[in-house]
């Protein structure tokens, strides 16, 4: 049985505007937190198709798991608040984005509801940094 790259390549040697096998290779990356190689890959499907959904929620994933790798590699308190917001106003775009062109979808309706709760908890947090008692 092929591996999902080997499958993904397979298709494109022989359809190279195939946007299911470049999703399957994006996600493929980002499963490997290669965050670079599966943000071009979703990029190149809304080049062919502007309009790909699975792509744009793709994307507004990706920012996500690039901001837990940035994390993880002991950001500042400071730097991360500011990173944060940005990172949930970009995902937060994607969802609207998939939304203008698909009212209905579920998994942009699910996300936005995430990306939503973290901005609260996070201005919640700024908030009580800011009035904390020392």
């Amino acid at each position: 049985m092929a591996t999902t790259l080997e499958a993904c390549l397979k298709i494109l040697a022989a359809d190279p505007r195939s946007t299911e096998a470049i999703n399957g290779l994006g996600r493929f990356f980002a499963e490997r937190n290669l965050t670079q190689e599966a943000g071009t890959c979703f990029r190149h499907v809304l080049e062919i198709d502007p309009r790909n959904t699975e792509a744009m929620n793709s994307l507004g994933a990706l920012v996500w798991q690039e901001f837990d790798l940035w994390y993880q590699t002991g950001a500042g308190r400071v730097s991360y608040y500011a990173t944060r917001e940005s990172c949930i106003a970009e995902a937060m775009d994607w969802c609207e984005k998939v939304l203008a062109v698909d009212p209905n979808n579920p998994e942009a309706i699910k996300n936005l509801g995430e990306y939503s709760e973290a901005r609260f908890n996070l201005n919640r947090a700024i908030f009580a940094q800011e009035h904390e008692v020392t």
